[in-house]
């Protein structure tokens, strides 16, 4: 136990360590604007087809106005020529990160490098009035808006781990940038607690910096469902697995897990079912 709880804090500890990385320079950078109202990032890693996908739902059914900003953490280089070459066609503004170190490591801990990058370099520097971050294989398949839903600086997917500590997924998290620019984000996991045994996965680290100073009562969440792609049946958290997707707010459609190859190629060939599946479901919360 003694050696399992010391795994934990130095795991903290290099995590802090890393931070240090936010200072490194990007690989490539075409930003394509000088000021903006709402700065919208995406983590491409690894998957092409769905930073497609996305676009073209966030144009379709986004009604706010966006900058789109994909930052690229791809370790596979024909892959990120490609959603390169999309972006230079579509007019859309894109990053190749630095070398993260922790790819192919700590999947948490890449991402948490990632995100706290960009948080840095891209939306301390342009000071947008909002700002989100959207996982890859996450799109609206129904008109909806999302300034109009953040509540006191803030609004997403709430995870909650023993019922005490809680933070906003990083996957869907939205904030207002004057309200939240006092709190130092940090988007790195985090072995909370006193032994630190309780793992708050990417985004965790912010419950000390942002979300334990804030009233959660007065956040508006955004509400999600874990459906089986099987049975078309809603699942509780703790049964997941890779034959599932989620609908957030009764609008958007997470395709989960999707950088995993196998399970990739699955979900692609089957996204018209899905997203018919979901339309379903969809329908069907609105009338409850």
């Amino acid at each position: 136990m003694i050696f399992k709880i010391l795994t934990k804090k130095i795991s903290n500890l290099m995590y802090k360590m890393l931070l240090l990385h936010v200072f490194t320079k990007a690989k490539y950078k075409n930003i394509l604007f000088t000021k903006s109202n709402f700065i919208l990032i995406t983590i491409a890693f690894n998957n092409t087809e769905t930073i497609y996908i996305q676009y073209k739902h966030l144009k379709e059914n986004l009604e706010d106005g966006f900058d789109y900003v994909i930052a690229d953490n791809s370790d596979k280089i024909e892959i990120s020529n490609e959603i390169k070459l999309f972006c230079e066609k579509n007019n859309i503004s894109y990053i190749i990160l630095p070398k993260n170190p922790l790819t192919n490591i700590r999947t948490s801990g890449s991402h948490g490098i990632a995100l706290n990058w960009c948080y840095r370099n891209i939306i301390k520097k342009y000071k947008p009035k909002y700002f989100g971050f959207l996982d890859h294989d996450i799109f609206p398949i129904i008109k909806t808006g999302i300034a109009n839903k953040i509540r006191d600086g803030l609004w997403g997917v709430i995870r909650i781990k023993k019922e005490k500590w809680w933070y906003l997924w990083p996957g869907f998290s939205f904030f207002e940038y004057e309200k939240m620019k006092k709190y130092k984000f940090n988007f790195f996991p985090h072995h909370a607690g006193l032994k630190g045994l309780v793992f708050l996965d990417t985004g965790g680290a912010n419950y000390y910096s942002i979300y334990k100073k804030v009233k959660r009562s007065t956040i508006s969440e955004a509400k999600s469902l874990l459906i089986d792609m099987t049975t078309k049946e809603q699942l509780l958290p703790k049964h997941d697995s890779s034959q599932t997707f989620e609908i957030i707010d009764n609008t958007w459609l997470h395709l989960r897990q999707i950088s995993w190859r196998e399970e990739s190629f699955n979900k692609m060939e089957r996204l018209s079912e899905i997203t018919e599946t979901a339309h379903e479901i969809i329908k069907k919360q609105i009338l409850i």
